[in-house]
């Protein structure tokens, strides 16, 4: 007789409901805390199976993957919708081709030939807050490194400036994204097609993101072939009759995926950074050790331990991509359990990196927990911020570098001190932003 996954919120399929809308964070934490690694989920003839074990977690996605759709997935329904048949949201053959024609742009000598790129457009961003209109005043940093992180992809993978655009570009990918997540809880059918305020909102700015992609790509194929993304895609277009649609569906995954979460990291980064001071001494100390009065260099960016284990603490406390769905195609195991063909199993980077089992003081911000003493032995998926396997992000590298290289070059120039009563409070949607952005002062330090 096989055992029955032990279920969550038996019975009171609304409350499960109000939850999963409501703080879907704060439901997946309390799926950790009353059931451990596993658990079910039971509303009319929908069936939901949480995992929590980083063990189960590689088993979805790298020992048994083929078995693990994401295209069936409900809750990759609207994403499709927004992204299209892109790298993110795309399946078998496709995906498969897709990541091969990308794979040249992320390679390690590529992407430190980026270097160039992010520190001058983080220079760019240091010598913007020193202009009088910034001084002494509170401003939405959250706001201000997304228009960076923008530039910066424009310029490394699309060979483009879109900076003039940036703020609005930005600015839709948000009011699309925020929909995001109330159209994949609610059990509504097609609920982000109704003509509501907010649905029109979202369905103009996808509007106006196809439009801006679709120039982006005119734009491109006027000049010369390159080894930029935006070239590499143009010359497979050609060769293997990609049509403009699905190479539009991949820019837009690039320009989201890309920039979005670099932004919603720099926010995290910058916040637990002014609120835990000894922490960002630490930061500090290592900087002036290895940088002194001059600028990062690309060798510099392999020799800041402090400054890496900080960011992956962070990572590992607000994952950017925060949550993550698959439907078995066959039966399996999991946990020990048996998961029946159709299941959709859901698994999110936020409650595993903070399972008491895996994790000492998992709440707590501990940058040497990445120290290689504390870290031996640990579950390979207890820490996951990229996702893994076949479809981990094609572009984890790229954002480290830039992480490293932004911060190396802000934090040297000023600290940051954060409005009296902020609470940072997370905005679940395809990403993990700030509710209400970051509003902070700049303290410009000695080497401004």
């Amino acid at each position: 007789m096989s055992r029955s996954i032990p279920q969550y919120l038996p019975g009171k399929p609304l409350r499960f409901i109000d939850e999963l809308q409501g703080d879907p964070i704060g439901m997946f934490m309390n799926m950790l805390e009353a059931h451990g690694d596993i658990c079910e989920v039971k509303v009319g003839h929908l069936r939901g199976v949480f995992v929590f074990d980083p063990t189960a977690v590689e088993r979805v996605l790298v020992t048994n993957y083929k078995n693990y759709k994401t295209k069936e997935s409900r809750s990759y329904g609207p994403l499709q919708r927004f992204l299209g048949e892109g790298l993110v949201t795309s399946e078998g053959e496709l995906h498969l081709r897709q990541r091969r024609m990308l794979q040249p742009a992320f390679h390690r000598e590529r992407i430190a030939g980026f270097f160039g790129a992010m520190h001058r457009h983080a220079e760019q961003l240091v010598d913007q807050w020193r202009g009088p209109s910034h001084a002494g005043a509170f401003i939405d940093v959250s706001a201000r490194v997304c228009e960076m992180t923008l530039a910066i992809i424009g310029e490394t993978m699309f060979d483009a400036d879109l900076r003039p655009e940036g703020a609005r570009i930005a600015q839709a990918v948000r009011a699309v994204a925020s929909r995001f997540h109330w159209t994949s809880t609610t059990l509504l059918p097609l609920a982000e097609l109704w003509p509501t305020e907010k649905n029109l909102e979202a369905r103009a700015a996808k509007r106006y993101l196809d439009e801006q992609v679709h120039a982006l790509i005119a734009r491109r194929r006027s000049r010369p072939p390159g080894d930029d993304l935006l070239g590499l895609l143009l010359q497979a277009s050609e060769a293997d009759q990609v049509s403009d649609a699905v190479m539009g569906d991949e820019v837009l995954s690039m320009v989201v995926a890309g920039h979005e979460t670099t932004a919603v990291a720099l926010g995290w980064i910058l916040w637990l950074l002014a609120t835990h001071p000894l922490v960002l001494e630490a930061v500090e100390a290592e900087l002036e050790q290895v940088l002194g009065d001059r600028p990062i260099t690309l060798e510099d960016t392999r020799a800041l331990p402090v400054l890496t284990r900080t960011i992956n603490e962070v990572l590992r406390l607000y994952p950017a991509v925060w949550a993550l769905a698959r439907e078995a195609a066959e039966p399996d195991e999991l946990c020990g359990y048996p998961i029946a063909a159709g299941t959709r199993v859901f698994f999110s980077p936020f409650a595993v990196h903070r399972h008491p089992r895996h994790w000492e003081n998992p709440e707590g911000f501990d940058p040497d927990r990445f120290l290689p003493e504390r870290a031996a032995g640990r579950a390979k998926f207890a820490y996951f911020p990229f996702s893994g396997g076949q479809r981990k992000c094609i572009g984890d590298q790229f954002t480290m570098l830039e992480l490293i290289t932004v911060l190396a070059t802000v934090l040297r120039a000023y600290r940051f001190e954060l409005q009296e009563g902020y609470q940072a409070v997370p905005a679940p949607n395809v990403t993990l932003p700030m509710r209400e952005g970051l509003p902070m002062r700049l303290l410009p330090r000695k080497h401004s």
